[in-house]
């Protein structure tokens, strides 16, 4: 499993079992952090893909597998949509300061950006939409 790590085209290779670590700890560090934490979107749509592919292996398993596998990959979706939707929360409650800090950082060589790219575009919308009903 290939994981995108760098922006200069590095790959990681990672196992599923990492790259689910990964996921569980980036989803406790947001929901009990105040501040945004740096976006791990990689880490949630190789896990999502990876649930798809064992969603369509279903066939082939027991139907005890198929159980325990759709129980798991119900958790791992739990974790990624609450991850995902967390991380909206925020960025709604704080789109404006969101949205500088991005864009303080765009510039720098070391800038850790704490948005994705739809993050950063749901957020310019959410805050220029509030923007215009404040007026």
């Amino acid at each position: 499993m290939d994981l995108t790590m760098d922006e200069d085209e590095q790959y990681e290779q990672l196992t599923a079992a990492q790259v689910l670590g990964r996921l569980e700890e980036s989803w406790v560090n947001e929901r009990v952090s105040p501040y945004l934490q740096e976006s791990q979107q990689e880490v949630v749509d190789c896990l999502l893909e990876q649930c798809q592919s064992v969603e369509e292996n279903f066939s082939r398993a027991s139907p005890f597998a198929v159980g325990v596998h759709q129980l798991e990959i119900q958790r791992i979706r739990y974790m990624a949509t609450d991850y995902l939707r967390t991380r909206l929360h925020k960025i709604e409650k704080h789109a404006e300061y969101a949205l500088e800090e991005q864009k303080d950082q765009d510039g720098g060589e070391d800038s850790v950006l704490k948005l994705s790219p739809a993050e950063f575009i749901y957020a310019r919308e959410f805050h220029r939409i509030i923007s215009k009903t404040r007026r």
